[in-house]
């Protein structure tokens, strides 16, 4: 089964029918310029514009400080992020969340929970985090990152900044290859064709204590971000798909930005 979503061509050039290849476990899909602040997923949860996006054009929009979206959806044990945004290396100004949950409060308001998503780092580190922690309520968090170390490819300037696909996931049981692999954390940059992948350590839990939802364009209540980002699109899925299925939605974001000659 697949998900149509129909652009008017108040969005693109003309009308076209996007078929989203894989559906299972979708949760949330979105784009930016026209279309922001819409859940594509039929009867998905509504999320919630907060502060002022600025929209950049019909198909793109930048988020960080000034506003970003809200998808009004709690991580997940095991999940995967797309996310299409153009990155540089800021140099300065801290963590920038592309999408996810990084740095959020537990319910108590107090506890510190380390989250999971997408996050460039002022120095050009393109990190998956996901959280763990030993199974207690007063454990402590550990942001568990999967770093792609090698910065080459990245602009240095904003002005120069380039688009790119960024996917990351958590594998519990081993369905991107294989069983025989499990607890597995990856990052990838899809356009530059980077990645890096660790397995998570036994004995430690997914730390799902956050009481916050996913950002897309944000970090989450702990740390104020002070950068902004343009933004194409994102997907959530609350499993990790498997290798087939990330190519399947490689391609597919691929083709939505081409349309607006976007090369990712």
């Amino acid at each position: 089964m697949s998900l149509d979503i129909i652009m008017g061509d108040a969005i693109f050039k003309s009308g076209i029918g996007v078929d989203v290849p894989v559906t299972d476990g979708l949760v949330s899909l979105g784009l930016g310029g026209n279309l922001f602040g819409i859940n594509l997923v039929e009867g998905g949860p509504a999320p919630t514009i907060v502060g002022s996006p600025t929209k950049i054009d019909d198909y793109t929009t930048l988020l960080g400080p000034n506003g970003y979206l809200d998808l009004n959806v709690k991580e997940s044990e095991s999940f995967t992020y797309f996310v299409i945004t153009k990155l540089w290396i800021p140099g300065t100004g801290g963590n920038n969340q592309l999408i996810g949950t990084f740095q959020s409060l537990a319910a108590d308001g107090i506890t510190a929970v380390g989250g999971s998503g997408l996050v460039l780092e002022a120095n050009g580190n393109r990190d998956l985090i996901c959280s763990t922690y030993d199974g207690t309520t007063a454990g402590n968090t550990y942001v568990n990152n999967q770093i792609i170390y090698d910065k080459a490819d990245l602009p240095t300037t904003e002005d120069t900044a380039s688009w790119r696909c960024m996917i990351g996931s958590y594998d519990l049981t081993g369905v991107y290859e294989n069983a025989a692999t499990p607890r597995m954390k990856r990052v990838w940059d899809k356009t530059a064709n980077k990645s890096s992948a660790s397995a998570v350590a036994e004995g430690v839990y997914r730390d799902l204590r956050a009481n916050e939802t996913i950002r897309w364009g944000r970090t989450n209540s702990r740390v104020s971000q002070i950068r902004n980002f343009a933004h194409m699109g994102y997907a959530f899925y609350n499993r990790q798909l498997t290798k087939a299925e990330i190519d399947s939605m490689y391609a597919r974001f691929k083709a939505i930005a081409a349309i607006q000659g976007i090369t990712i």
